[in-house]
């Protein structure tokens, strides 16, 4: 009796983990649907701690049985501006799961915001989402940013501009803490035009992280275009386009 019990445990795996490896987001975001009753466990509301026997359990998110997958799919997509990074939102015109086919269930990791651009990838892999978005992996992400001085009497000049960068590579406080670039370099600035081109290596990966540093030291940002996550690079994907690629081309 108790080998048949020892068995079964070793089968079972938490709730959030199961969902994220069939698509439905990482870990992290897959606790708010739990947290909202959206999962049920053999007919019963999920519990954040609940652990299930995939062979046994019969997990359901929004009424529909969700079945364990076998084959993970992955995307690598140039998201223009306008275009929302989520699988699901009523108030949102564009999505970016517009961008890819409908065959495999798929959502986008990682934060890359509506009037942003460039690279990111669409997948059904949870554990990699969750690899690639949690700090303490330090996976970077690149970033190509044009700014400009939000003092209209302090222009992007040479002086002002390193002072700025050299703030951020200091590091300045949000609301979550201190947040640091890995790397800056300045690509372009043009002074008579005020404004600069920047290139940005981040782990952190905060809402809006760039912006709101930006912010904090006086610039603001006029384009944000993501070049490169892990090892993989946006390259020449025009916007709109995708590309199916492996989980290796990323880590």
């Amino acid at each position: 009796m108790s080998k048949k019990v020892q068995n079964s445990n070793v089968k079972k795996i938490r709730i959030n983990k199961f969902l994220a490896e069939q698509g439905l987001g990482s870990r992290r975001g897959v606790e708010f649907f739990i947290k909202n009753k959206k999962v049920k466990i053999n007919n019963k509301p999920a519990q954040l701690s609940d652990r299930v026997n995939t062979e046994i359990d019969i997990v359901e998110f929004n009424g529909k049985v969700i079945k364990p997958k076998t084959e993970f799919v992955y995307y690598a997509v140039n998201k223009p501006v306008g275009y929302t990074s989520t699988v699901r939102d009523e108030h949102a015109d564009k999505l970016v799961t517009d961008l890819v086919p409908k065959e495999s269930m798929v959502y986008p990791v990682g934060r890359l915001d509506k009037n942003s651009r460039g690279l990111i990838i669409l997948t059904n892999d949870g554990e990699l989402a969750n690899k690639l978005t949690h700090p303490r992996f330090e996976h970077e992400k690149e970033y190509e940013v044009k700014l400009k001085s939000k003092n209209e009497k302090r222009k992007t000049t040479t002086k002002n501009l390193k002072l700025q960068i050299s703030r951020l590579k200091n590091g300045v406080k949000l609301e979550e803490g201190l947040a640091k670039a890995d790397k800056i370099e300045i690509m372009e600035k043009n002074e008579k035009r005020n404004y600069a081109i920047i290139r940005v290596v981040l782990h952190q990966g905060w809402k809006r992280q760039i912006r709101r540093m930006s912010e904090r030291v006086g610039l603001g940002v006029i384009d944000l275009k993501r070049i490169r996550i892990g090892k993989l690079e946006l390259g020449d994907l025009e916007e709109r386009e995708y590309k199916k690629i492996s989980r290796n081309d990323i880590i």
